[in-house]
């Protein structure tokens, strides 16, 4: 599965989902238009998650619009439900969400946002993005002097749903301070923070046990 634009011209920015099997077959998902950039598949691969956006990822009415999740029969393109939240990541524990939280006017991130399970119509609150800026490893600002620019992104999660990971980027004014959390299911505790480094291309070992990255440093100045 990846994605694709929806059309060119001025679609080229709305994504859709798209399916490949072994013989070559293309599907293509265009409901939703406009979808987030990491669907994932259901453990059995019979049904699809995306992230349903009201314009193209970059456009500013998405900060501040609460979006939604689709489940999707991958066969029939049937939506099976639909789930408050940003972004969402299939394990065998359920659809881990990173929800919506809160927005101001002015913000230029979600506030008070949460990583939640989702099985069927009942979920469970893993973690909060407090709890993880609050942990010493992570070099953060105050919660006072980060709301409203602290941007949660790239949930991704083992197989097993035990562990997961996210990124959070403060948007202050004068640099964007990263900091990648890997975090505990069962508890909501990170078990590793890289703080100031660039963590990409996260790819979770089948186990759960192991997830691996590239990592990029910030240039030295002077």
């Amino acid at each position: 599965m990846t994605v694709e634009s929806l059309a060119p011209g001025a679609s080229a920015f709305q994504l859709i989902a798209v399916t490949i099997d072994r013989a070559g077959q293309v599907k293509r998902y265009s409901a939703p238009s406009s979808i987030g950039r990491l669907p994932t598949w259901s453990p059995d691969g019979t049904q699809i998650s995306l992230v349903a956006l009201p314009a193209a990822d970059g456009d500013p009415v998405v900060l501040s619009s609460d979006l939604s999740i689709l489940l999707i029969e991958a066969a029939s393109s049937t939506t099976k439900a639909t789930i408050p939240g940003r972004e969402a990541y299939w394990t065998k524990a359920g659809v881990l969400v990173l929800s919506n939280g809160s927005w101001r006017v002015g913000d230029r991130a979600r506030d008070a946002q949460s990583i939640e399970v989702w099985n069927g119509s009942q979920k469970r609150e893993l973690t909060t993005v407090v709890k993880l800026t609050a942990d010493p490893r992570a070099q953060w600002p105050s919660p006072s002097a980060s709301r409203g620019v602290t941007q949660t992104s790239v949930l991704t999660a083992s197989p097993d749903g035990g562990h997961f990971a996210v990124h959070i980027t403060l948007l202050d004014q004068t640099s964007s301070v990263r900091t990648f959390a890997v975090v505990r299911a069962r508890d909501g505790n990170a078990s590793a923070i890289v703080a100031g480094d660039t963590v990409n291309d996260e790819a979770w070992a089948s186990t759960g046990r192991f997830v691996g990255y590239t990592l990029g440093s910030p240039q030295q100045v002077g």
